[in-house]
């Protein structure tokens, strides 16, 4: 069993340290209620940590259920408006 830090975690999801605040808090709406807990070494300990296991697990279900999703289809756009061409823009009244 190998303990990682909050940045490592990060670092693993591809995240912003941020956001796994975001993901372990229920006021949160990134909350997510399978996001690995943290553990202390101590009850006066400021280090928390996470198992290494666990992360790798929640990645793994993460991945199985987008495999077990069915494929969004793409979404249709309208056309971009053209942009005013350069020369006849207007730039104002004219002195």
């Amino acid at each position: 069993m190998r303990l990682i830090k909050r940045r490592q975690v990060a670092a693993k999801l591809a995240a912003c340290i941020d956001s796994t605040y975001e993901r372990q808090n229920p006021n949160s709406k990134y909350y997510d209620p399978e996001f690995p807990k943290e553990i202390s070494m101590s009850p006066t300990s400021r280090g928390r940590y996470f198992i290494e296991e666990e992360v790798d697990a929640y990645i793994a279900l993460k991945a199985a259920r987008r495999d077990q999703l069915p494929a969004n289809p793409r979404v249709r756009r309208s056309p971009r408006r053209p942009k005013p061409d350069a020369a006849g823009a207007d730039t104002g009244p004219s002195p």
